[in-house]
C-alpha cells in the first residue's frame, strides 16, 4: 500500500538505521526527503493515491468498474427495513415476491462492497444501486494515473522495457442532476449506452467479468431505468 502525499506516516520512519544503498520497493532511494517514510515505497511525487483507484494498481479504467461491477446490488444487512420487522418497508424488502427483495447473496456482498456505496443517502443508504452507478461514473477520474506509475513507465521506456501493458478506457462523465427525473432518465440512457460500447470493445473487460454477472448487472440498469419512466409515466 502507497501513503497518500499528506499521510502522517511520511519522513516518520526510524531515524536511527541505516539505509545506504538500500532501495525501496519502485527500486528508488530508501531516503525521500527528511527521513525515510513508514511502509515499502517512498513517497516522491505529489499525485500518488486516488480513491477511485478501488485496486491500487496506480490507473484508474475498467479494473475499477469491474470491482464495481461485482458487487452490484449488494445490500447492507443491518439496514432497518431488513432488521425492523415493524419497518415500513420491511414486507417490500423482506418478501420474495417482492419486486424490491434483498436477498441473502446480495446482502453478503455488502461486507466487501460498502466502498462503493459512494452515495450513502436517502434511499441508497444501504445499498450498491443506481444513485452509486451515477456518482461512479460521474465522479471518477476516468484514465488518471499516479506520478509513481508515470515515472516507472517512462523509466521502463528509456531501458528499453516497453510499455507496462496497463489497458485503459475513456469514460465520458455525464452530469447527472438530482431534481429532475426526466434528466436522470436521459443521463442513464446514454451511461448505459457507453457501458454497452465499453464492454463490446474491450476483450480484456469480457475476460475480467463474468458474462452472467454482467447480464445481471445491465438487466438491473435497465430495472430501475424502467421503474424510473413509469414512476413519470412515460410507460405503463
Amino acid at each position: 500500500m502507497r501513503l497518500s502525499l499528506d499521510s502522517p506516516c511520511r519522513d516518520t520512519g526510524n531515524p536511527y538505521l541505516n539505509y545506504q544503498s538500500q532501495l525501496e520497493m519502485d527500486k528508488k532511494d530508501r531516503v525521500y526527503g527528511t527521513a525515510v517514510d513508514r511502509g515499502a515505497y517512498e513517497v516522491t511525487c505529489e499525485d500518488v493515491s486516488n480513491t477511485f483507484d478501488l485496486n491500487a494498481d496506480g490507473i484508474v479504467n475498467f479494473h475499477e468498474f469491474a470491482r464495481f461491477a461485482k458487487v452490484w446490488g449488494a445490500h447492507d444487512p443491518n439496514d432497518p427495513a431488513v432488521v425492523d420487522p415493524n419497518h415500513p418497508d420491511h414486507e417490500y424488502v423482506a418478501d420474495p415476491n417482492s419486486p424490491g427483495y434483498v436477498s441473502e447473496e446480495a446482502m453478503a456482498l455488502w461486507q466487501p462492497g460498502y466502498e462503493y456505496n459512494f452515495s450513502a443517502a436517502g434511499s441508497s443508504q444501504y445499498a450498491i444501486d443506481i444513485a452509486d452507478l451515477a456518482a461512479f461514473v460521474e465522479q471518477a477520474p476516468w484514465m488518471w494515473t499516479a506520478c509513481w506509475l508515470q515515472e516507472q513507465e517512462l523509466m521502463e521506456m528509456m531501458s528499453g522495457g516497453g510499455s507496462t501493458g496497463l489497458s485503459a478506457v475513456s469514460l465520458e462523465s455525464p452530469a447527472i442532476p438530482e431534481d429532475d427525473a426526466a434528466e436522470q432518465i436521459d443521463s442513464l440512457v446514454h451511461i448505459l449506452g457507453q457501458l454497452e460500447t465499453i464492454w463490446l470493445s474491450d476483450p480484456d473487460m469480457r475476460q475480467e467479468i463474468d458474462v452472467e454477472d454482467w447480464q445481471n448487472f445491465m438487466d438491473a440498469i435497465y430495472g430501475d431505468l424502467v421503474d424510473k419512466c413509469r414512476a413519470i409515466g412515460l410507460i405503463e
